[in-house]
């Protein structure tokens, strides 16, 4: 690839060492407040994550509740797909008036679980 792609910056333009500016750059962005703190709650954020990653099987399999392998992957899986509707849910209700997408909601709630006929036309 060095071979056939041409350098596409002139050479008056280019700067002598890459690194001459990098330490006032990386200054500047820890010196950002908003920054500081996004990094420390996505810090927080995984940390919790991990956490409870580990503890649950110890939780839920050895000492609390005694589950077999396979209930413990049901609750688990039960568990997170809960938790992305939830979020899916909490999402598009605070950007839609909430009343409508309530009644959007039971709507189609009310749509997939109402009673099908069992008759078969002919």
């Amino acid at each position: 690839a060095i071979v056939f792609l041409k350098e596409t910056l002139h050479t008056e333009d280019r700067k002598e060492s890459p690194f001459s500016g990098m330490g006032k750059r990386f200054a500047a962005v820890l010196r950002d407040r908003i920054y500081i703190g996004l990094l420390i709650l996505s810090v927080a954020q995984t940390v919790s994550l991990f956490a409870y990653l580990n503890i649950v099987p110890f939780l839920f399999r050895e000492s609390g509740y005694g589950l077999s392998v396979g209930e413990f992957a049901f609750w688990f899986s039960f568990n997170s797909v809960m938790s992305v509707t939830s979020h899916k849910i909490c999402r598009y209700s605070a950007s839609v008036d909430l009343v409508r997408a309530t009644r959007r909601w039971f709507r189609y709630i009310w749509q997939w679980l109402r009673p099908r006929s069992l008759t078969v036309e002919s």
